[in-house]
């Protein structure tokens, strides 16, 4: 409780605002208990510490008040401008320089530069690699005219799949992406490897891996595909991300996740993917840069042709749910050395479902199609 109480009154010395906006002790305890705390009158360094202090359940807080004030002490972006709000104005603590813009008659106004935007996208599974297919052919498109800097990370189990994105690389103009096969192991050798870190899965699906090697679309396959392989995924993803804080410089950069809810492979792995997405984020510098999970699912109308997809989506969107709720943070996977990640950090809570071919939806069409183009216009 000293280590709440401390986040809150840092919070309040540093910004003027409190991480929580009840004006009568009712309010401030219901907000306590059911609210997550406000973070962004914060630098984006800042955050990332006090959340964890605020975390509902005190297990998953700091160690110590020393631990969360050393947090503090080590974070980035010290000069960060620090929003200062009050009843009359908002103000910023540091001045920002005045320069005069070129004037129109002048040639500098003849800007031949492209404008670039970053961003990096994560492809999960056979949606994901769709529309990350569509959005690098838009790329070497536009070629030289590109506003947009497209890094990509695909992670799937499919050989066809994690093929045909190796044989698309053949064009000079397709940008590279960081591809990731993580296929399946047969029942027989997962008996006889080591078995240690798949502590947070059902042994059941651990042995009864199908003889063709696939999810055949069972979302605890997808996850067992993502623990099997979760040190290459990390150095895959550490790797883009770090290469991302590199050349982006100061600009903000745009990151993205995109998967189906309604297979094995994304619907298993995203879960724990959002997560992990953020926590490099934060690790490389990156605590200001959102991440947008695009998630498609089947028409929840039904098929009774197709009742695995139903059942995968329900599945999804219930632990989504889940997710959202303030007092349920990522716990983290001891197995294979990921850790949690609080309630309000978590990814998933911006998450958007889009929903493919809704019949009740007139001029609806490919999901796939619609994340691309949501993900083109806001990257861009």
């Amino acid at each position: 409780s000293d280590q709440y109480s401390l986040a809150v009154m840092y919070q309040e010395l540093l910004t003027g605002t409190r991480p929580f906006s009840g004006r009568t002790i009712a309010q401030l305890a219901t907000q306590h208990i059911h609210a997550a705390p406000a973070l962004d009158s914060l630098p984006a360094a800042d955050r990332v510490a006090v959340a964890r202090a605020l975390e509902k359940d005190p297990e998953r807080r700091f160690e110590c008040c020393k631990d969360f004030v050393e947090a503090l002490r080590t974070t980035r972006g010290r000069d960060e401008a620090v929003i200062h709000t009050s009843t009359k104005s908002s103000v910023r603590t540091r001045q920002e320089a005045v320069e005069d813009l070129p004037s129109l008659k002048s040639g500098k106004a003849m800007v031949h530069a492209r404008v670039t935007g970053h961003a990096l996208v994560v492809a999960v599974g056979g949606v994901g690699a769709e529309c990350l297919h569509e959005l690098r052919n838009r790329v070497a498109t536009l070629h030289s005219a590109c506003p947009l800097d497209l890094h990509s990370v695909l992670i799937d189990t499919d050989m066809h799949t994690i093929h045909a994105a190796r044989l698309a690389e053949a064009s000079d103009r397709i940008p590279p992406a960081t591809i990731l096969h993580t296929p399946l192991k047969s029942a027989q050798q997962y008996r006889e490897g080591r078995t240690d870190h798949f502590r947070s899965l059902s042994r059941r699906w651990i042995y009864n891996v199908p003889r063709s090697g696939t999810t055949e679309g069972m979302r605890p396959l997808g996850r067992l595909a993502m623990v099997d392989h979760a040190k290459s995924i990390d150095s895959g993803l550490r790797e883009s991300i770090d290469h991302l804080a590199a050349v982006c410089g100061d600009r903000v950069p745009s990151v993205y996740i995109i998967g189906s809810l309604s297979g094995g492979t994304a619907s298993g792995m995203v879960m724990d993917l959002a997560p992990r997405i953020r926590t490099l984020l934060d690790e490389a510098g990156l605590e200001s840069a959102s991440v947008l999970p695009l998630l498609s699912t089947v028409s929840l109308q039904g098929n009774p042709h197709q009742p695995l997809t139903l059942h995968d989506s329900f599945a999804a969107i219930s632990e989504i749910g889940h997710y959202m709720l303030p007092e349920n943070s990522y716990p983290g996977d001891p197995g294979v050395q990921w850790s949690g990640v609080p309630a309000s950090r978590n990814p998933l809570r911006n998450a958007y479902v889009v929903v493919d071919g809704d019949h009740a939806l007139p001029h609806s069409g490919s999901s796939a199609a619609t994340m691309v183009d949501y993900l083109w216009a806001d990257a861009t």
